[in-house]
């Protein structure tokens, strides 16, 4: 994996090389310009000006092999801690996950991982990631899907149904005029890679996509759709800070409770073993009866409930200043 910084390093030596040599070219620009020096001096100086700008250039150079040679990449400097981790615990695996943009490079740090040719990594490396967007075209996502055959990768995608990030990147309905108009660029746009595990109000939805341009084409874009249909709701009612609701951890956290008991019905291990038999599209949906979501509902106030009066008790408790402290401990308050 090559690292963004190490092509910023290197463009910076550039820029220092071009300005070294422009400070020399002035320099003798100047020197030749000088009318008060005879020959010989001009002579000199140009021939030392010269030199020095070999030395600062020699300079540079080691400086920047050195440099670069001291530099690792996040993804090296967390694989060798991890790998160190991993060597020191046999039997233990390798889980990555992360929420948002965390999530995405999650994603791309776990299909490095699952490359990684160290005895100590046992495969297949596991990616769980929460809200993440999307990090890869259409080749990506056929590489992705080849790992997760040859049984190097695993990866669960979880989101609320309601949440924009994961559809971003994304031309939405765009992307069938560019399909229309310029076919061969489909697969350079972004899409999903993994299982996906949709939390919605009412329950929750599994599914697996393959790799094929037109049922991708056709599933965004209706999805697009949806999502400016629930934009225009939430603008029109004033409601525009749900767009972030749905997208922090504390409501994926709250579904997840909610669904405990039939999450726990599915294995990550079955639904791959069902995916590599074939298996494509809606693996599982579960849909929760009214009463139960009534029942939920009563069970979550009163959750919030209990919060608000641990945090008005908390919030009663007497504060005393450095001084009191200092000078006298206080009476016990009943």
């Amino acid at each position: 994996m090559i690292s963004p910084f190490l092509s910023c390093i290197e463009y910076l030596f550039a820029n220092e090389r071009k300005k070294q040599e422009q400070i020399t070219e002035d320099s003798i620009r100047k020197v030749d310009q000088d009318k008060t020096l005879s020959e010989v001096e001009r002579n000199q100086l140009r021939e030392r000006l010269l030199q020095q700008k070999t030395q600062v250039k020699r300079h540079l150079e080691d400086w920047e092999t050195e440099f670069g040679e001291s530099i690792e990449s996040k993804y090296d400097l967390i694989m060798n801690q991890a790998i160190a981790i991993l060597k020191e615990n046999p039997g233990f695996k390798l889980y990555i996950t992360g929420h948002s943009l965390g999530g995405a490079l999650a994603t791309l740090f776990s299909a490095n991982a699952a490359l990684h040719e160290s005895p100590y990594v046992q495969k297949p490396v596991t990616c769980i990631s929460f809200s993440s967007p999307k990090v890869g075209n259409i080749s990506f996502k056929k590489t992705f899907e080849r790992m997760e055959e040859d049984g190097l990768i695993r990866k669960v995608r979880v989101l609320n149904g309601l949440d924009l990030i994961p559809k971003t990147p994304s031309l939405g309905v765009f992307r069938v005029l560019l399909y229309v108009l310029c076919p061969w660029n489909v697969n350079n746009e972004f899409s999903h890679v993994g299982i996906e595990l949709k939390l919605k109000g009412t329950g929750f939805i599994i599914s697996y996509d393959r790799h094929d341009a037109r049922w991708l084409l056709l599933a965004d874009t209706w999805r697009t759709i949806k999502g400016f249909i629930y934009l225009f709701h939430l603008i029109f009612f004033l409601r525009i800070t749900k767009l972030l609701y749905y997208h922090t951890c504390s409501e994926i956290l709250v579904r997840l409770r909610n669904y405990y008991e039939e999450l726990q019905k599915h294995n990550i291990d079955d639904l791959y073993g069902r995916i590599k038999k074939g298996e494509t599209g809606i693996l599982s949906r579960i849909t929760i009866s009214k009463s139960d979501r009534s029942q939920k509902g009563k069970n979550k106030d009163a959750e919030i409930k209990r919060r608000k009066a641990n945090f008005i008790r908390n919030s009663a408790l007497p504060t005393f200043t450095a001084e009191q402290r200092n000078s006298s401990v206080p009476e016990k308050i009943e």
